[in-house]
C-alpha cells in the first residue's frame, strides 16, 4: 500500500511539472493543423499561431511578423500583423479566418520578417570579427514593432553602430547599449570543474569567457524524475 502511495505521488508530482512546463514555454510550440488553428477551442493563441504559420509559409516576401496590441493576461487583445507589401484579398481574408475572432489590424512596415532574420543570422556569424573590431554584442534579435533587427552591446553604441553600418544596412539597425545575459550555473554543480569549463556557443558570452553549459530544461526534467524514482524505490 506505501508503494501505490508514493506511485500516485509520483506521478502527480510529474503532471504538475510538466504542467508549468507547458506554461513556462518549456515544451513544444503550439501548432496549427490541416484544418485550421490547433490547440484547445478556447485557447486564445491558437489562431495567433494558425496566422504566423500561414504567413510564413505563403507570404514570406510581405510577411513582416505580428505582436498582440494592449493585451491582458488572458491573451485578449489586438493581433498587430506587419506587412512589408500588398496583400491580396484572398490572403487578407484568410488570415482574418485564422484568426478565430480576435480583433486584427494590418499595419504596414519597410522590412519583411524574413529579411530581418537573415541579417540577424548574419551579424551573429559576423560576431568573432565584429569584437576584434572592438564591438562587443551582447544580444542580436529582431523588434517586430520597430520592424528593425537590434543588436545589444556592451559598449559604445555610436561607436558600434558606425561599424556596423559600414559592413551591413545600418537603415535595418538599430544599435543600444545594454549589459551582457547573466549566465547561471547548474544547481548540481557549484564546484566549477564539471566538463573542464568548455563553453558552447549559445552560453558563452560576448566577451569570450569560458562558461559553464547549463543542461537543458528536458535533460533537468528528466535528472528530477530520475532523482525521484531513486528515492521512492532504490
Amino acid at each position: 500500500m506505501a508503494r501505490l502511495h508514493a506511485v500516485r505521488w509520483a506521478a502527480a508530482a510529474l503532471a504538475a511539472v510538466l504542467g508549468a512546463a507547458v506554461l513556462l514555454g518549456g515544451g513544444p510550440a503550439l501548432a496549427a493543423g490541416e484544418n485550421g488553428a490547433a490547440g484547445a477551442p478556447d485557447d486564445p493563441f491558437a489562431g495567433i499561431n494558425a496566422v504566423e504559420e500561414y504567413a510564413r509559409t505563403h507570404l514570406a516576401g510581405v510577411f513582416a511578423g505580428l505582436y498582440l496590441e494592449g493585451a491582458d493576461a488572458g491573451g485578449a487583445g489586438t493581433l498587430v500583423i506587419n506587412t512589408a507589401g500588398t496583400l491580396s484579398d484572398q490572403h487578407r481574408q484568410a488570415l482574418l479566418d485564422l484568426a478565430g475572432g480576435i480583433p486584427v489590424r494590418f499595419r504596414t512596415v519597410d522590412y519583411p520578417l524574413a529579411e530581418l532574420e537573415r541579417l540577424q543570422q548574419e551579424i551573429t556569424m559576423a560576431m568573432p570579427d565584429l569584437e576584434r573590431q572592438g564591438v562587443q554584442i551582447a544580444v542580436v534579435g529582431v523588434d517586430v514593432i520597430r520592424n528593425r533587427v537590434q543588436v545589444t552591446v556592451t559598449g559604445s553604441a555610436g561607436e558600434a553602430a558606425a561599424i556596423l553600418g559600414q559592413r551591413f544596412d545600418g537603415s535595418r539597425l538599430e544599435v543600444v547599449t545594454g549589459e551582457p545575459p547573466v549566465l547561471l550555473e547548474s544547481a548540481g554543480d557549484t564546484s566549477g570543474e564539471g566538463d573542464g569549463g568548455a563553453a558552447s556557443g549559445e552560453d558563452a558570452g560576448a566577451g569570450g569567457g569560458a562558461a559553464e553549459r547549463r543542461p537543458g530544461f528536458w535533460q533537468r526534467l528528466l535528472d528530477t524524475i530520475r532523482s525521484w524514482w531513486r528515492a521512492l524505490f532504490g
